[in-house]
């Protein structure tokens, strides 16, 4: 396993989990245009894309500060 990050403060903490939730949101871009053709996973992979998007990184950005 690898170690756990260790972060100065909350807000440098958080500042990194909202660049994960932008890197998360991009992959699900790139991996829809792979599963066009199947729509229960284009369902799910958009769901899930729209969360890291749409409700994960506000609350990591508001967190940031």
């Amino acid at each position: 396993f690898d170690a756990v990050p260790q972060f100065a403060s909350l807000e440098d903490a958080c500042a990194v989990g909202a660049q994960a939730e932008i890197d998360n949101y991009s992959l699900y871009d790139e991996w829809l245009a792979t599963v066009e053709e199947y729509p229960d996973i284009t369902q799910v992979f958009t769901a899930l894309r729209d969360a890291s998007q749409y409700q994960h990184l506000p609350a990591f950005e508001a967190c940031a500060g």
